[in-house]
């Protein structure tokens, strides 16, 4: 299954930036996700996603590599590890 979808957002780069590389302050908009602690530019964090009767949590890191630098279609350096469904 492929899902896609498109929307403008009426805000400079610059600052459309800043917020979404604003993990802490994102974070809490994201139902099932904690951020677990973070060292310079790399963030360590949960989250729990429940799909019927499977629950299923994951735990993970991310590292901003430039995060003042606005470079949309550069992702995240990421690692990531999953739990036992539950």
């Amino acid at each position: 299954m492929k899902i896609t979808d498109e929307f403008t957002v009426s805000v400079s780069i610059e600052q459309a930036w800043r917020v979404l590389t604003d993990l802490e302050g994102i974070a809490p908009c994201m139902p099932g996700t904690q951020l677990t602690g973070h060292d310079c530019d790399t963030y360590r964090g949960k989250v729990r996603i429940k799909l019927g009767p499977v629950i299923s949590d994951f735990a993970g890191t991310a590292r901003l590599a430039a995060p003042g630098t606005p470079r949309p279609r550069s992702p995240p350096d990421c690692g990531r590890t999953g739990t036992r469904p539950s």
